[in-house]
């Protein structure tokens, strides 16, 4: 990473620093602690580890305050690695003299080589204080400070060094990179671009404007500056790990691990080498080769909030959602303008339910990136879960139009166009999806769940099964398989309730959870039963006041917890009249009373949509199948009446229909003539007058001639003959 390189070039200077000071040409012609540390130093500079690491001890040994000695020795140790043992030295040439320039600024370079930036700060601060004019000194504050995240701190040094000496390339550099740390990859470029015009061979300012250009997404020229600098200096790790990276980000991946392989080889300590590393792991699916190089990362560059970030979104994608945010949080506190951040960290927030974090973690990717298409689809499912499907929508297609080569906005803007009851605009999203990503098992789901809904249940069955194959435990998959099964064998021409086919359609369907127990109805004996027997009479002969009389007397003398059929008759008669507030409160007390009587939520959803609040008539309709109600299958086939057959085209919706009379059939071992009706007019709503056809007469089989019913539904098999659908006041069937 570009510490190692400032590092490098930091040592390098104190090692000159030091040798320069202490050369000499002298003989072996005393042994005085001074000439012992300048023939130490000299040996240094050619190489003679060994024999100067003698004549410093010896130096030491005579002198144990020779400060030259513990300096030169220090630069020696540290131009080894051995920060600790540098450390030391420093300290010592320190302490016998507070004004050694070398010991403080020595010291400062080894306690940034160990990762100790606040005390490198300090020590550098130190050193300034012995010499205020030197550039180099504030130059090396900037680079402490700006590895300690005082990004303020290091441009005013970098500002600083530049008075002092306009031409010093090595501030330009650092300014450049607290740009970038900023996210101003704009003014990052305008640095280096400085340093380059000083020095036209500064290797370190085309590695770094190559990766402000790799940083505004303009590849091909960012791999120009890296290029150049390689040609200048074929050792630079920093140049072959934009390099690499920006290969990556235009998906070369062969040449990507080239150079980010060079680059450690170069740099064991290259984050952003080891973050390219990652990146195609995770891309090849390799997760532990992800994660491994994300740590190493992390390690490399403690201050590196991006590898953070990137190892946050691999959590994520495991579901690791603990682990998940506690890297994202820590990414952004080290980097609080790094806008994929918070996008994944929204991502997680909204995947735990934290929607109102999520929310405003996404908007902040936004203000910070508005190429955010990770920000966009997760305000998309926050829209689409609050009920606002259209504004989902909306912002699922920006997330494409940012980004068309990542599969979640597609699956779902499928699941929302769905949800809509656009099940081929969803097909559409949902093959895309699996064009991208053939291996996620959900969009299978949802796919085979939009065939369902468009009767392709050979379709439907062959992406539940593929689910299943790739997620065998995936119990949603597996009873919609069981249950499309049963719709293709009903959908069948030659099926017919007197032929053996149904026999094995209906012992498959008595396996599916649809066919419950009915409990019976609340009794209501005496002179209350007889009053309610009128009210119900009055209701149907069109006399509302009187059955809301007589429903007044029989609740005079019913027991509370036994009201709510005469609720039920009170509130269709208002209904009925049109006082919707009323029977709206009828209705609400029949459900406190007793949750489990389907006709009141039926009633109450007619009433919600004839106050012209549509959406919540929806919600209500849609509730219904998730209730434990007392008769579940007269309660799916009374929803699937209103869908099929109700005036207004608002509540209809024939392929909803159609599911529920189907379940509504199943639960009663198709035993039900009305039920079969109600799946006729749901066919018919759609248009497959074929099928309306064939249900509706085979419900006329199942009548008596007398049965007062069979006029209507006689009726209704010549409306299907001639390709029309039913419509009706569902307080009239």
């Amino acid at each position: 990473m570009i510490r190692t390189l400032l590092n490098k070039s930091l040592i390098l200077a104190a090692s000159l620093l030091v040798i320069c000071a202490g050369f000499t040409t002298s003989a072996e012609i005393s042994l005085s602690p001074d000439l012992l540390a300048d023939r130490g130093n000299e040996r240094f500079g050619r190489g003679d580890v060994s024999g100067a690491l003698d004549d410093f001890a010896s130096a030491i040994k005579i002198d144990p305050h020779c400060v030259k000695a513990y300096v030169g020795r220090a630069t020696l140790v540290l131009r080894l690695g051995r920060f600790d043992d540098a450390i030391a030295d420093y300290s010592r040439a320190a302490a016998i003299n507070p004004k050694s320039r070398e010991a403080f600024l020595g010291r400062a370079i080894s306690r940034q080589g160990k990762g100790d930036y606040v005390g490198a700060v300090t020590d550098f601060t130190n050193a300034i204080n012995l010499a205020k004019k030197d550039p180099a000194i504030y130059e090396s504050r900037a680079d402490a400070r700006f590895l300690a995240g005082d990004l303020d701190g290091a441009a005013a040094d970098c500002r600083q060094a530049l008075a002092l000496d306009p031409r010093d390339s090595g501030a330009l550099n650092i300014s450049a990179l607290i740009s970038e740390r900023k996210h101003n990859f704009t003014e990052a470029s305008k640095a280096s671009d400085a340093a380059i015009a000083i020095n036209a061979n500064d290797s370190l300012a085309y590695a770094i404007r190559g990766m402000q250009r790799a940083n505004m997404y303009d590849y091909e020229a960012a791999i120009v500056d890296e290029n150049h600098a390689i040609e200048i200096w074929p050792e630079n790790a920093y140049a072959y790990a934009g390099r690499g990276w920006a290969h990556c980000r235009r998906g070369d991946i062969d040449q990507a691990l080239a150079d980010s392989n060079k680059a450690v080889e170069l740099d064991p300590n290259n984050a952003v080498a080891f973050m390219t590393l990652g990146v195609i792991a995770e891309r090849q699916g390799l997760t532990e080769g992800a994660w491994a190089n994300y740590d190493q990362a992390i390690h490399a560059a403690p201050w590196f909030g991006r590898p953070y970030v990137l190892r946050g979104a691999l959590r994520l994608n495991k579901r690791d959602f603990t682990g998940a945010l506690a890297d994202l949080d820590k990414g952004i506190e080290l980097d609080p303008n790094e806008p994929l951040g918070f996008a994944n960290r929204g991502s997680a927030r909204q995947q735990t339910g934290d929607l109102q974090g999520a929310k405003q973690d996404s908007l902040k990717a936004l203000q910070l990136d508005p190429t955010s298409g990770v920000a966009y689809n997760t305000l998309g499912v926050i829209s689409a879960v609050s009920g606002a499907v259209d504004e989902g929508i909306t912002n699922f297609t920006k997330a494409i139009e940012l980004d068309p080569k990542v599969a979640p906005p597609y699956l779902n803007r499928g699941r929302a166009k769905a949800q809509k009851g656009d099940y081929a605009g969803a097909l559409g999203d949902l093959d895309k999806a699996i064009d991208i990503d053939p291996k996620e098992p959900m969009v299978y789901y949802f796919r085979g769940s939009a065939k369902a809904a468009l009767q392709n249940f050979d379709g439907a069955i062959a992406d539940f099964t593929l689910a299943l194959t790739m997620k065998s435990d995936f119990p949603q998959a597996k009873a919609a398989l069981d249950k499309a099964k049963v719709h293709q064998k009903i959908q069948s021409p030659s099926f017919s309730i007197n032929a053996p086919s149904f026999k094995q359609a209906t012992a498959e369907a008595s396996k599916l959870d649809l066919a419950t127990k009915q409990s019976k109805a609340p009794i209501i004996g005496g002179q209350a039963s007889e009053l309610l027997t009128d009210a119900s009479l009055a209701c149907s002969a069109g006399e509302y006041d009187r059955a809301i009389d007589l429903v007044d007397s029989a609740l005079a003398v019913v027991k509370p917890d036994k009201a709510a059929p005469a609720l039920l008759i009170r509130g269709r008669a208002y209904l009925k009249k049109g006082e919707l507030d009323k029977a709206e409160r009828d209705f609400n007390e029949v459900t406190d009373l007793d949750p489990k009587q389907g006709g009141a939520y039926i009633a109450r959803a007619i009433i919600y949509n004839r106050k012209k609040d549509q959406a919540k008539a929806l919600r209500e309709l849609d509730s219904i199948s998730s209730l434990k109600l007392n008769k579940p299958g007269s309660a799916l086939n009374g929803v699937a009446w209103v869908r099929a057959t109700f005036p207004e085209p608002g509540l209809r919706d024939g392929n909803k229909a159609t599911q529920e009379a189907l379940q509504a059939c199943e639960a009663s071992q198709w035993q039900e003539s009305g039920y079969m009706d109600t799946l006729a007019a749901a066919y018919a709503e759609t248009g497959n007058f074929e099928q309306a056809l064939k249900f509706q007469e085979q419900a006329l089989g199942m009548m008596a001639p007398e049965n007062p019913r069979r006029q209507k539904m006689e009726s209704r098999l010549a409306l299907y003959r001639d390709h029309k659908p039913y419509r009706e006041d569902p307080l009239d069937h």
